[in-house]
């Protein structure tokens, strides 16, 4: 089982389907019910929709602290501000 290589509070694997669609819509939903300063990593095999997260981030003021290319996944950070 995957986990956080960040050290997040939270952690979501949007697998092969990339961070666009419904895992953009599933990683807002977490983001959403952490409590203030903490974070959610996002892992994903598949480089699409990356542009939307960014953007998606930047409109609600959710800092992105770290990103990781590795060979399970690229890992992006997430503080909820």
């Amino acid at each position: 089982m995957a986990r956080t290589i960040l050290g997040a509070d939270a952690f979501y694997d949007a697998g092969d389907v990339g961070c666009g669609g419904p895992a953009l819509g599933d990683s807002v939903g977490i983001l959403e019910r952490l409590p203030a300063g903490q974070a959610l990593e996002i892992r994903s095999r598949e480089r699409a929709g990356r542009e939307s997260l960014r953007a998606l981030c930047r409109l609600r003021g959710y800092p992105i602290e770290a990103e990781d290319a590795g060979p399970d996944g690229d890992r992006i950070l997430v503080r909820k501000a």
